[in-house]
Order: C-alpha cells, then sequence, then structure tokens
C-alpha cells in the first residue's frame, strides 16, 4: 500500500512536467500539484514506516524525503538540507543492510550529489566538496564494473556530480581540479549524446551542451578565450538545434541563454562590443521571457537580475540613462530575492554588484555622494560575504573591485585624497592574498599591479614620497613592463633623494610611449605640474631641472 502511493504521486508528478512544465498559463495549476506531491510526502515521510524491516518501504520513504527536498528547492521553501540528509539515513541504512544491493547505492550517491549542489547554493563549501566526493566514491565503482556502458542512467548521473563537484571547485578557484571533473564528465556526455539507440538522446545532448557551457566559464575565467569561445559555440550548437525541435523546452531556451550571455561577457572581456551586445542582449530577452512565462520558478527571477547587470555594462557606454534603468531595475528583483532567501549568498552578491553599477554611473553623470553612498552598500554585503564565506575567491574579488572603484572616484582628476588612497590599500590587500593563494588567475595579478601603480600616485599627491616608492617597487616586482609605473617610481625616488636610481629609470624609459601617445619623459613633465603643489626639496628640483630643461620655468610652491 505504501509504495502504491508513492508510485501514484510520482505518476501524478512525471505527468505534470511532461505535459505543463512549458506551458506558461498552466504554472499555477502545476505549483499547486508540486505543494499537494509535497504534501503527500510530508505526510508519508511522518509514518512510523521508517522502523520497518522492510527494503521496499525503507526504500521508499528514502525516497519521498529525497523527493521532499527537491520540491522544497524548487518552491524556495525552507528545511531542504535536512531533507537531504534524512534521506541520506534512510539510504545509508540500506546500503549497510543490503550491500550487494546496486540500486541502494545510486540513490544514496544521488542524495550525496543533489546534497553538495545544494551546500554550494548556500556556501556551505567544505561540505559541498565533501558531499561531491563522497558521491563520487559511490558512483565510480559501480561506473567502472559497467564496462559496456548499457546503463546510461547510472553513467548520466555519475557525470552530473562530476559536472556539479568541478562546478564547486571553479567557484573556489580549484581550475585545475575542476577541469579535470569536466573533461571526465565530457567524455561520458559526448558518449550517451552520439548513442542513437538511446531514447532520451535530447535529454543526453542537453546535458553535453552543459558541460560545454561549464567549460566555457572554466576558460573564460583562465583567460583562454580560444576554447572559451570554441566551449560555447559547440553548446549553442546544440540548443540551437534541440530549440527548432522543441522551440518551448524551458530547460533548452534556458541553456542557450546561458552560451550566449557566456560568449557576450566573453566577448565584452576582449573587447570586441559589438559582438557582446549582439550576443548579451538576446540572452537577457531570452531570459526575461522565461521569467515572463515560469514566474514562480526561482532561479529565472535570478538569472533575470543577474543579466540584467551584463545587459547594463553592455549599454553602458552608448546610453548611460538607459543603463541606470537597467542597473535600478535588477536592484529591486535583487533586494526581493536577497529578503526572500537570505540564505541564497549569489542574490547578495549580485545585489552587491547592481549597487556598484549604480555607482559607477551615477560617477560619470557627476553625483559624486550618490556614487559614494551606491559604492558603501555595495561593500557593506560584499564584506559580509567575505567574512561568511572566506572559501569563496570571487566574493573576495567583487569587494576588491568596489574598493578600487571608490578609490578611483576619490581621487579623480588628480585629486589629492586620503581616502581613495586607503580604498587602494583596501582593494591591494584582497588582491594581494588572492594573488598569493590563486597564482593562476592573471585577472588577479593584474589587478593588483594596477592599484598598487594608482596607489604610489596617492602617496605622491599626498607628500607620502617613501611610501610611493615601495608601492611602485611591489607593482613592478609583480610586472616590470608597467612603464606608467616607473613614472611614479621615478618621481618618487627624486623626492626620497634617490637621485642616481632615479636619472637611471629616466635615462631608460624617457622615450618610451605611455597613454595617449605621450613618451615618458612628458608625462613626467606633466606630473610635476600636479606635484609642484607640494613642497618639492631644492636638492631634488636642481636634479629635475637637469633632466628636464622645460621644467626651469616652474615655480614649486
Amino acid at each position: 500500500m505504501f509504495t502504491y502511493s508513492s508510485d501514484a504521486i510520482e505518476k501524478m508528478i512525471q505527468t505534470s512536467d511532461d505535459t505543463l512544465t512549458n506551458t506558461p498559463e498552466m504554472e499555477l495549476l502545476r505549483k499547486e500539484l508540486r505543494n499537494i506531491a509535497l504534501n503527500s510526502y510530508q505526510n508519508i515521510s511522518h509514518l512510523k514506516y521508517l522502523k520497518s524491516s522492510e527494503p521496499k518501504i525503507k526504500k521508499a520513504l528514502g525516497n519521498a524525503t529525497f523527493r521532499m527536498g527537491s520540491f522544497n528547492q524548487q518552491l524556495g521553501e525552507s528545511g531542504i538540507e535536512d531533507d537531504y540528509n534524512r534521506a541520506i539515513k534512510i539510504d545509508l541504512g540500506l546500503v549497510i543492510d543490503y550491500p550487494d544491493e546496486r540500486q541502494y547505492e545510486i540513490d544514496l550517491a544521488r542524495d550525496y550529489d543533489k546534497l553538495g549542489l545544494f551546500q554550494q547554493k548556500i556556501g556551505k563549501i567544505k561540505e559541498s566538496l565533501e558531499s561531491h566526493r563522497i558521491a563520487d566514491s559511490f558512483y565510480k565503482p559501480l561506473v567502472d564494473k559497467d564496462k559496456d556502458k548499457k546503463d546510461a542512467i547510472l553513467q548520466s548521473n555519475y557525470a552530473s556530480n562530476l559536472d556539479n563537484w568541478g562546478l564547486m571547485e571553479l567557484g573556489i578557484g580549484k581550475f585545475k581540479d575542476a577541469k579535470t571533473h569536466y573533461n571526465e564528465s565530457l567524455k561520458i556526455r559526448e558518449s550517451l549524446a552520439l548513442d542513437k539507440t538511446n531514447p532520451n538522446e535530447s535529454q543526453y545532448k542537453h546535458l553535453l551542451a552543459n558541460t560545454y557551457n561549464n567549460l566555457g566559464d572554466l576558460y573564460r575565467k583562465t583567460e583562454d578565450f580560444g576554447e572559451a569561445e570554441k566551449s560555447y559555440r559547440l553548446a549553442l550548437d546544440i540548443y540551437d538545434k534541440l530549440g527548432q525541435k522543441d522551440s518551448k523546452e524551458q530547460k533548452y531556451q534556458n541553456g542557450l541563454a546561458a552560451s550566449k550571455m557566456g560568449l557576450g561577457i566573453l566577448f565584452q572581456d576582449a573587447g570586441n562590443m559589438k559582438e557582446a551586445n549582439n550576443y548579451i542582449d538576446q540572452a537577457v530577452q531570452i531570459y526575461k521571457q522565461l521569467n515572463k512565462d515560469h514566474s514562480k520558478i526561482l532561479k529565472y527571477q535570478g538569472y533575470t537580475s543577474i543579466s540584467q547587470n551584463h545587459y547594463g555594462n553592455a549599454r553602458f557606454d552608448e546610453n548611460r540613462a538607459e543603463a541606470k534603468k537597467i542597473y535600478t531595475e535588477a536592484v529591486e528583483i535583487q533586494e526581493r530575492l536577497k529578503n526572500d532567501f537570505s540564505n541564497m549568498p549569489e542574490y547578495q552578491d549580485a545585489l552587491a554588484s547592481s549597487y556598484g553599477n549604480l555607482a559607477n554611473v551615477e560617477s560619470q553623470n557627476g553625483k559624486l555622494a550618490d556614487a559614494v553612498e551606491s559604492y558603501n552598500k555595495a561593500i557593506a554585503i560584499q564584506k559580509k560575504l567575505k567574512e561568511r564565506y572566506p572559501e569563496v575567491p570571487e566574493y573576495k574579488n567583487h569587494l576588491a573591485y568596489s574598493h578600487y572603484n571608490q578609490g578611483d572616484l576619490l581621487g579623480a582628476n588628480g585629486k589629492k585624497s586620503k581616502e581613495a588612497q586607503n580604498s587602494y590599500k583596501e582593494a591591494g590587500e584582497i588582491w594581494k592574498e588572492l594573488v598569493e593563494n590563486h597564482p593562476d588567475i592573471p585577472e588577479y595579478k593584474r589587478n593588483l599591479v594596477t592599484t598598487l601603480g594608482n596607489r604610489a600616485w596617492q602617496s605622491l599627491l599626498l607628500d607620502e614620497a617613501p611610501e610611493a616608492v615601495a608601492d611602485a617597487k611591489k607593482a613592478l616586482k609583480q610586472d616590470p613592463n608597467q612603464t606608467w609605473i616607473k613614472v611614479n617610481l621615478f618621481h618618487g625616488l627624486m623626492l626620497t633623494g634617490q637621485y642616481p636610481q632615479a636619472r637611471e629609470i629616466y635615462e631608460e624609459n624617457k622615450n618610451a610611449k605611455l597613454d595617449g601617445n605621450r613618451t615618458f619623459a612628458q608625462t613626467v613633465r606633466d606630473d610635476f605640474e600636479q606635484l609642484k603643489k607640494n613642497n618639492v626639496p631644492p636638492q631634488a628640483m636642481t636634479e629635475i631641472e637637469k633632466l628636464l630643461p622645460p621644467l626651469k620655468t616652474i615655480k614649486y610652491h
């Protein structure tokens, strides 16, 4: 009787998924059916069948508890982690009692995989990695025994855990491990997708495309732009073909949007704004339509709001008014999501990014007080994320960006600002830590060098030449090819009486071209126009005049 009831509920849900999933006007009915199923599973799970020695009853109870976790997650309810842990407890008991029953091990591996994926969403990094490792320890021996690869479902589930494991590793900067797991998954996905005898061929192609998108994200993060574009286009091609067969299937549209967004961000990073705007615009329109058609599905609200940030970035140079409107809309969505789902750090991170983007617009529009306020809102959120999730490098990276951008704002147009110097210091300390812990990420090193260079200039303006020399040397140790930072080092050496070293730097670089096609010598001359308000030591002035005769007429105060 118990197992029949469970089977009946599963049949109801499967029918709901098959007939109502891609029918927007039936979304409320579908949610109601899922609520009915959830209540039914809750009633089942609270029965005292847990004490029964009948394995079929225990198995059905484990599945019911697992489904409770899955439904609660889809519906945005609480108690999800507890549901998955109860399912694990039941299924682990079955594995211990019946070690030769293969299906019980498969169910237990599934439980750990889904638990790990949920733990990832709520920022439980170490717990998530451990859950995926345990899932792998059960899946791998089973997959190794399936040498002929006859069990497609087992193979696919194993690949899903590898994908989810890689996704977690990507998020914490373990790129080599993520790449290994993605490529292991890719071999399985390609084999399943190319097997024409599989009845679920379209599903396996969808999952293959998803793995390509994951690889695209990995290669984009490690700045292997060629491989990133190749991976995104492979995913895009698959989703295009799947969409032609079934244009209403939401998971195909979601995957298509992810591919286009990945390409858009990639081209944006490469400075190809025409292609970037094209792909980002297409992705945003798909996400908006998915959110409109399936407004009760939480993830589409999140994807829409996050995509708004990229959409605004793509429009920033063309139309700042439009960009501000886009960022404001994103803030409204993300504030609601942050309040409704306070245990989901991704929404808090997205909200902080939106505030940072708003600050950029306000800064460009000359509203400096509003820009500072927006940066402060972003920084307040990001500091909490950094403290709560210290293993996630991107939360630290985003906080560093906010500090850096605030420093640029406070020190704009050569303005002398202790606050700007402090902002650069905050950013630099974070990027220094990230460079030490993740030396294979070029972005972190590049940002650290730029921050140290800017902080050196602020120190010069603040008449703190020794600090300028120290920061410039640190920056050039990381990247000795940054000639603009050598300008700051030159100034610092001159102002601290280290004339031979300064002259050596000047002679080596005086004809080098910097930004705006200015030479090193011209830049030095222009900089001293700003620095002349400081008390330049007489001997330093004499040395400057020897190097730069045109500066003899400058009156330093």
